[in-house]
Parts: C-alpha cells; sequence; structure tokens
C-alpha cells in the first residue's frame, strides 16, 4: 500500500530536482566570464577597476593629471583643472565635470566622474572581455527562486505523504520499517539541491580572473606594460603599483596629497554604498517573497569609509587623512 504512494513522491521530487538544476546551470552559464584577454591589453584604468572598483579607476586618472601638472589641488579642498584637453574618456569625464570655471570641490568631482559613463564603460568591458562574471539580473534569481520553491514544495508534500503512509504501513503489517526509511531516504537525498543550487557568487571574478590580475601584480614594476591610454611614460611607471594596490605611495607626489584623493573617493564610495544596500535589501526581501529564502548575494557596490583628517605641510594638507589604499576594494 505504501510503494505508490512513495514512488509517486519519488517522482515529483526527481522531476523538481531536474527542473531546479537546469534553472541553475543556465544562470550559472550566462554569469560566468569567457576567455581572459592578455594581460598586456589591460591599461591602468582597467588593472585599478579591478583592484577596486570605479573608485579606485577614477582616482587613478585624477592622479595621472596630478602628476602631469594638468590639475592642482588647493588647501580649501578644491581641485583646478589647468588643462582642459583631456587624454582619454575618464580625464574627459574629469574636464567635463569640473565645467566651464575649470574648478570644483574634490568632494564633488570624486562622486561625479566616479559615476561617469566612462567609468562604468570600464567595468561594463572589463566583464565583456571575460575579467568578470556578469551579474545575474533580478529576472534570473527570481527563476531560480521560483525553482527552489517547487522543489521545497515537493520535499513537504512526501514529508506529508510520508507522515501519513508509514503509521497505516506500520499498523497494517505491510513494511511499516522499511516505508520508514525509503521515505527518510527520499526527503535526505531530496535536501541535497535545495543545499547545492543556489545563486553563484556575482561579486568575484573566476579564479582564472584573480591568478590573472596577480600575475600582473607580481611583475608590476617589469613585464607588464599597460595598455596606452594617452598618459606620459613616466606617469604610467609612476602609477602601476598603485593602481594595482600594491601600494598607496606615488613617485613625484606627496603621500597627504595622495591620501587626500582617496579619502574624497572613498567618502563617495561610502555614500553610494548607503544608497545600494537599502536598493540591495529591497531586492532581496523581493527574492525572499518569491520563495528564496538564501543564497542570495544583491549586486551592490562597494565601499570604504573614510578615514581620520589631519593637517599636511603640502598643497592640499587641510585635507589629509590617514592610512594606505592597499586592498580597498571600493565598488563601482
Amino acid at each position: 500500500m505504501w510503494l505508490i504512494p512513495f514512488l509517486v513522491c519519488a517522482a515529483l521530487v526527481v522531476a523538481s530536482t531536474w527542473h531546479l538544476r537546469g534553472t541553475f546551470l543556465s544562470l550559472k552559464r550566462a554569469s560566468a566570464p569567457g576567455d581572459l584577454p592578455a594581460r598586456d591589453e589591460l591599461s591602468l584604468y582597467d588593472a585599478a577597476h579591478l583592484h577596486g572598483g570605479a573608485a579606485h579607476a577614477a582616482v587613478t586618472a585624477f592622479l595621472a593629471m596630478r602628476l602631469e601638472g594638468r590639475l592642482i589641488l588647493s588647501r580649501s579642498g578644491t581641485a583646478t583643472v589647468t588643462d582642459p584637453t583631456p587624454r582619454n574618456s575618464v580625464e574627459a569625464a574629469i574636464v567635463d565635470t569640473a565645467g566651464p570655471a575649470r574648478r570644483m570641490a574634490v568632494r564633488d568631482l570624486a562622486r561625479e566622474v566616479r559615476t561617469s559613463e566612462a567609468v562604468r564603460a570600464i567595468g561594463l568591458r572589463l566583464v565583456r572581455e571575460g575579467f568578470v562574471p556578469q551579474p545575474v539580473g533580478m529576472d534570473q534569481l527570481r527563476k531560480l527562486a521560483k525553482s527552489r520553491a517547487f522543489h521545497g514544495w515537493m520535499l513537504v508534500a512526501a514529508l506529508v505523504v510520508g507522515v501519513v503512509t508509514v503509521p497505516l504501513a506500520t499498523a497494517t503489517g505491510n513494511g511499516g520499517l522499511l516505508s520508514l526509511l525509503a521515505f527518510l531516504l527520499l526527503l535526505a537525498l531530496g535536501s541535497v539541491p535545495a543545499m547545492r543550487y543556489r545563486a553563484p557568487d556575482t561579486h568575484r571574478s573566476n579564479k582564472g580572473a584573480r591568478d590573472r590580475l596577480a600575475s600582473v601584480q607580481d611583475h608590476a614594476d617589469a613585464a607588464w606594460q599597460p595598455a596606452d591610454v594617452g598618459l606620459a611614460t613616466q606617469t604610467t611607471a609612476s602609477l602601476k603599483a598603485f593602481a594595482l594596490g600594491s601600494t598607496g605611495h606615488v613617485p613625484g607626489m606627496a603621500d597627504d596629497e595622495v591620501q587626500t584623493l582617496l579619502n574624497e573617493f572613498r567618502a563617495a564610495a561610502s555614500t553610494s554604498s548607503r544608497r545600494s544596500a537599502a536598493t540591495a535589501a529591497t531586492a532581496a526581501a523581493a527574492a525572499a517573497s518569491a520563495g528564496y529564502a538564501s543564497g542570495v548575494t544583491p549586486s551592490g557596490q562597494g565601499g570604504c569609509g573614510s578615514s581620520g583628517g589631519h593637517d599636511g605641510g603640502h598643497s592640499c594638507g587641510g585635507c589629509g587623512g590617514g592610512g594606505g589604499c592597499g586592498g580597498c576594494g571600493c565598488g563601482g
């Protein structure tokens, strides 16, 4: 008497598992990076974006202009563009944001340039070229959530049938112990896909991409020659280690001046992070209401808190801050 209900439940659990697996694999394939380009195809801004997101890429452009004397930082915390001819699209965003006056508060510039189309294009290209996984859309997450919910309901149905069937089989002497073991095994095996098939991590590139960036870091002062973005050779050489996050020191600039820019961009990134957190919380609640209660990591922007200030004796000492940039990881 218990065998037929058990086989029906087993068939439903197998069908829901197969459907859940297919949904998971299609989502994972969509987010997987492709073949990685050669190391030498990375520009300074690409490497900076891979290390610390949009904020680190944008601050690298500021430093390049400052090193070449095309941008000045004042004690009052403002930036003045002295050469309105940009060398690349990121510098064009800086010049355009500064406006006709060519002068703006560093924090305002940092916020606008960090979210500019030119900096966003770097991130999109890194995704397209395979350095970063494709972001998983909410529609895809909802589809996976529904598949997980359906599979969960099949397990609940199997549990209910087992609760009814096993006592009846025991009372009638028709394989009570065997039916109990069969349903317990079905529920145990059916729980494995629910734990395994969760949303892939959308914030990490694959191992190959991490190894490629580590390879560039290992050769920051030697083998790696960044792709040309219109900067002087000496400027590129001075910024290689900084772009990769290996150091917060930039040859040719005072450390407190570098730290000023870092602090302003970190503050801008932190503000953006707080806004993104509210959006992410709403997205997570929507996913949970669809039945997906675990495994979702909504896409958002990382950020670093700004460091405390100190007075320095250089051109922008009034905005100085502590700490280096290594491992900042400000998302963008």
